[in-house]
């Protein structure tokens, strides 16, 4: 019985070795598989990576210097203003950015909410973790009030802590090969 076994699988193994395109099709998957596997693991890893310092660019930060004072001490490093924030982000040159509108002080003063900007390009990946980051450092930021700071609730309720800013995303278009053609 164990001869007849050993035949059959000998003959098999003669065949599949014989066969060049199904013994590379049997191989790929456990070959390749944990290859492609890793190397998706460390794009991802490479996207999410939250150790890279945070790099702003903000505009019209001597409106807000106790806000830019809390993203530096959480570890924001603020960068000049740019001269067109859509420009930089359509070019690359940074994820997303910041802008304090002139406004900022009165509304402050006022203890009305203050809309801040953040610009940013959501169809890129790697813009979607800088963008989150900055939305928490923005969160945390306590904002207060002449009129609550002698209260005893002085920062601003949780259920509002996002209605003080608002997001303008760019989408960029992409242009088709034949789109001059028409």
């Amino acid at each position: 019985m164990f001869g007849q076994i050993a035949t059959v699988l000998r003959t098999e193994l003669k065949m599949h070795f014989r066969d060049r395109r199904s013994l590379s099709s049997a191989m790929s998957l456990p070959i390749l598989g944990p290859v492609m596997f890793a190397a998706m693991m460390i794009a991802m890893a490479g996207w999410l990576n939250a150790d890279d310092p945070l790099k702003v660019p903000v505009v019209g930060a001597q409106h807000a210097p106790g806000l830019i004072e809390h993203l530096e001490r959480a570890g924001v490093i603020i960068e000049a203003p740019p001269e067109d924030p859509e420009a930089v982000i359509a070019s690359d040159d940074a994820h997303v950015v910041l802008v304090i509108p002139e406004d900022y002080p009165e509304s402050f003063t006022k203890g009305e909410p203050a809309h801040l900007q953040l610009i940013h390009d959501s169809s890129k990946n790697a813009s979607r973790v800088p963008v989150r980051r900055l939305e928490r450092h923005l969160e945390a930021y306590p904002v207060r009030s002449p009129r609550s700071a002698s209260s005893s609730e002085g920062s601003r309720p949780r259920s509002s802590a996002r209605s003080w800013w608002t997001t303008t995303t760019l989408r960029r278009r992409r242009s088709s090969p034949d789109s001059s053609c028409r």
